[in-house]
């Protein structure tokens, strides 16, 4: 998997983006969590989230998570995902 994530450029503070499933089977449930990180890379505020919709394989699906602000750094991590379908 890949991620690519942005703070969110409208509304409410959120970092979007999306997640790429590099694999070749289907990836559901996809949990998220979102760190915002200070100047020298510490983590200030923890969020989760999912990506909307299942994952096919070679596809992508879109996220959104709401944090309380928003700031250049940030880090995106996968923490679980649930897999379905034939394959390699």
């Amino acid at each position: 998997m890949h991620v690519e994530s942005a703070p969110r450029p409208f509304g409410g503070p959120a970092v979007e983006g999306y997640v790429y499933n590099q694999g070749l089977r289907l990836l559901s449930n996809v949990r998220l969590r979102v760190e915002v990180l200070d100047t020298d890379g510490t983590a200030v505020e923890e969020a989760f989230g999912w990506v909307f919709g299942d994952l096919t394989p070679g596809g992508r699906g879109y996220f959104v998570v709401p944090v309380q602000r928003v700031r250049a750094a940030h880090r995106v991590r996968v923490l679980s995902f649930d897999v379905s379908g034939g394959g390699v």
